[in-house]
C-alpha cells in the first residue's frame, strides 16, 4: 500500500464504518431481548460445534476401522526406509 498514512485511513469511509462497528460492539444498546438473542446464538453455536466434533470423532473411529479394512502385510524391502534417516 503506497502512501498510506493515518490521516488517509481515518478519512476512508470503510475505516470509518469499521470504527463505528467496533464502537457499537464495545457499547451495545441495553435491553433484555438483545441479551437473550446473544445468549441463544452463543448456545446454538456451541451446540453445533460440539455436534460437529462428535460427528468427526465417530467418523474417524468407524471410518478408520471399517471402511477399507486392514492394510495388507507387506514384506520388508532392505533400504526402503533409508529416506527416513
Amino acid at each position: 500500500m503506497r502512501g498510506v498514512t493515518i490521516r488517509r485511513l481515518l478519512v476512508d469511509e470503510r475505516v470509518a464504518r469499521l470504527l463505528r462497528l467496533l464502537g457499537g460492539a464495545i457499547r451495545p444498546a441495553p435491553g433484555a431481548p438483545r441479551i437473550a438473542l446473544a445468549l441463544s446464538i452463543g448456545i446454538l453455536c456451541h451446540l453445533l460445534f460440539t455436534a460437529a466434533v462428535l460427528a468427526m470423532i465417530l467418523a474417524m473411529f468407524f471410518g478408520m476401522s471399517h471402511s477399507l479394512g486392514r492394510v495388507p502385510w507387506q514384506p520388508h524391502i532392505p533400504g526402503s526406509d533409508s529416506s527416513l534417516a
